[in-house]
Parts: structure tokens; C-alpha cells; sequence
């Protein structure tokens, strides 16, 4: 079988699909890439083919322009990337037997069935998928009662569909496919697979320097010491380096989130999933979109203390949190408990086995 892996996102849409391609592989599978540009030698130095599907995301989403809270940005720099990503996912498709979708990936659709062959989209929450559990992912409120989610996933559709349907019909119109008057519904009605932990899901801030001075100065009050991860909001670049503190660019989860006490993070689902699995409790600062649903996650299932958006963060509050995490029984007893059974679990297995079933 041969399986062309189209994620677009940030490294959370496509190092999942990395342990895809690693498990097609072990399984005498062929799997191949087209990536946002910025992590096409990355998923190289795997092993594996990849081409550029014509877009930077890091550099996007450092840019000065960028603004990650607004709808309307996000909106439109969606739009203005699905013509180089009709494009790619076009050219690099011409042999294989199946497309798995990732992220922000629209246009992966339209190409599957251009030619002729299965298509499954990865979603990386729950909240991906519509229903009467949660409302999309644009919305903070996770509290709603059903019927207001389910209005909103109902209104929300032919919003979709009105913004992105010209992009989408003109993409189409190039490989020859007919017009589509509800492009969101291909996406929809096709095969899902939802890369969730079943327990936590079942089925970048303008204040970067004082959130980071803020969180360091409440880690310290504690006396503890501190691994800051900069990541792509820079963290590491407002932090210097200390006896107490190790600053670095970014670090692998697997090795160093079982030995610290708690982590502090923004609630995106591969990070949230990989604290749970270490069975360290989490303080979740919600910045966007998705995140704000695996915040409510970890909340309800006693992982970690209240979250606390990103936007409402104060020196106070956040000691309040992060001591609830260190010295909550409950908590600690939780996440002692669940981590075992979500490292037990092999999502990737389960993928490739669905994957085959379509072949």
C-alpha cells in the first residue's frame, strides 16, 4: 500500500503523522509527504520522501502580520493556502493508493477523489468532529448545553462553506471536478480518524515576555527549578539561563516530561496527550481554537487545576494553579493513575489497522 501523508499545521499536525509513516513502514507499507515547507527536511531525515506543498507555517505564524486570536487572519490565511496546496497534494499523489489528510488540510479531499482512491482525514481532537459533545473548535465556551453546540456546528457549516467554497471550487475546477455548493460536508462525510486518547478526549499570546517572567517568578517562589521549552512563541529568547533553569528550543517530551513535577503548557492535543502519558499533572494556559477544549479535558478528569486562558493570566492566579497541581492529592493520584493506561495504548497500531481495512 502505498500512502501519501498530507498534514498541514504546526508540528503537532505533523510529527503525529510521522509515527504513522514509521508504523506503515515497520508494516511493509510505502508512505510518503507533502509538508508545509519548514519541516520537509525534518521529515527527511526520517527516511522518507517529502515535498514542499508551498508554505512556511513557521514563518507565517511569526510574522509581524500574524495575529492567531483573530478569526478573520486565520480565515484568510487559510484561503490564500489552498491554491498552492491544491497544487502539491496534486503533483505528489500520482502513484499512490491512499491520502490521510492532517490539520488544516482541505484540499486532500478533492485530490483523493480526483484519483480515485481512498481518503481519510486525521483530527487531532474530538472537537474536530461535529456533534452534540462540544462545540467547534473556534469556540472557547466549553460548557455550553448540547443543543447550543449542535446550533452551532449547524450555523457554522454554511459560514464555512460561503468563505472557502470559491478557493476550494477553483482549486477543483483545475484538476477537472465538479463544483461543490457544500465543500465543508466532502470533509465530513468522508472516513475519520480521530488521534485521541480515548480517555482525554473520548468518542501565541502578545504577552510572551511577561507570561514567561511571570511563570518563572512563581516556579521559583515554590523553589523549584524550571525547564523552559521556547518553542515557536520564542519563550526562550525572554528567559536567560540559570542554575535553576535550563532554557532550550524545545525538548522530547518522552524523555523529560516523566521526571518533572508538573508542566505548564498551552493545551495543544500532541502536548496535553504526551503530559497525560507521563503522569505528570498539567496547569493548561489556553491560547486558541482546540486548546480550549482539552483545558476542559483536563479539568474534568482531575489531571490538573482550572485552566486559566492565556489572556487572564496574572502572577496569583497562576501560583494558585500551579500549587493546586504539585500539592493536590487528588490530582497527583489521577494522573498516577491514568498515565500508565494511556502509555499502554498503541494509537498508531490501531490507525494502520484502519488504514488497511480501506485498502
Amino acid at each position: 500500500m502505498r500512502v501519501l501523508l498530507a498534514p498541514h499545521g504546526t508540528r503537532g499536525d505533523v510529527q503525529p503523522t510521522i509515527a504513522l509513516a514509521l508504523a506503515l513502514r515497520a508494516r511493509g507499507h510505502e508512505a510518503s509527504f507533502v509538508a508545509p515547507s519548514n519541516f520537509v527536511a525534518w521529515i527527511r531525515a526520517h527516511g522518507f520522501d517529502a515535498e514542499s506543498n508551498g508554505v512556511d507555517v513557521e514563518g507565517t505564524m511569526r510574522s509581524e502580520s500574524a495575529d492567531l486570536h483573530s478569526l478573520r487572519w486565520l480565515m484568510r490565511h487559510l484561503i490564500e493556502s489552498l491554491a498552492p496546496l491544491f497544487t502539491s497534494i496534486a503533483r505528489a499523489s500520482e502513484h499512490c493508493d491512499l491520502i490521510v489528510g492532517a490539520g488544516a488540510q482541505i484540499p486532500a479531499a478533492s485530490v483523493a477523489e480526483w484519483r480515485d482512491v481512498s481518503y481519510v482525514a486525521a483530527a487531532f481532537c474530538p472537537c474536530a468532529v461535529p456533534s452534540s459533545s462540544s462545540p467547534p473548535p473556534t469556540v472557547r465556551t466549553q460548557t455550553l448545553p448540547r443543543w447550543v453546540n449542535r446550533l452551532l456546528w449547524q450555523l457554522g457549516g454554511p459560514i464555512a462553506d460561503l468563505a472557502l467554497r470559491p478557493a476550494i471550487n477553483r482549486g477543483r475546477a483545475q484538476l477537472g471536478l465538479r463544483t461543490l455548493d457544500s465543500p465543508i460536508a466532502q470533509l465530513m462525510n468522508g472516513h475519520v480518524l480521530v488521534a485521541a486518547d480515548p480517555d482525554l478526549a473520548p468518542l501565541v499570546t502578545t504577552r510572551v515576555p511577561d507570561l514567561a517572567a511571570q511563570t518563572l517568578a512563581e516556579v521559583r517562589a515554590l523553589e523549584r527549578g524550571a525547564i523552559v521549552a521556547g518553542g515557536w512563541a520564542g519563550l526562550d529568547r525572554h528567559i536567560a539561563p540559570a542554575d535553576d533553569v535550563l532554557v532550550v528550543e524545545s525538548v522530547p517530551h518522552h524523555l523529560v516530561l516523566p521526571r518533572v513535577a508538573a508542566a505548564i503548557h498551552h493545551g495543544g492535543a500532541g502536548t496535553t496527550t504526551a503530559v497525560a502519558r507521563a503522569g505528570v499533572p498539567q496547569v493548561i494556559l489556553p491560547h486558541i481554537l482546540d486548546q480550549y477544549y482539552w483545558a476542559h479535558r483536563i479539568e474534568a478528569l482531575g489531571l490538573g487545576p482550572r485552566p486559566l486562558p492565556v489572556d487572564l493570566v496574572t502572577a496569583d492566579i497562576l501560583a494558585d494553579r500551579l500549587d493546586a497541581a504539585l500539592g493536590d492529592p487528588r490530582i497527583r493520584e489521577g494522573t498516577a493513575a491514568l498515565g500508565p493506561a494511556i502509555a499502554a495504548r498503541n494509537g498508531v497500531t490501531a490507525a494502520v489497522d484502519y488504514l488497511e481495512s480501506l485498502a
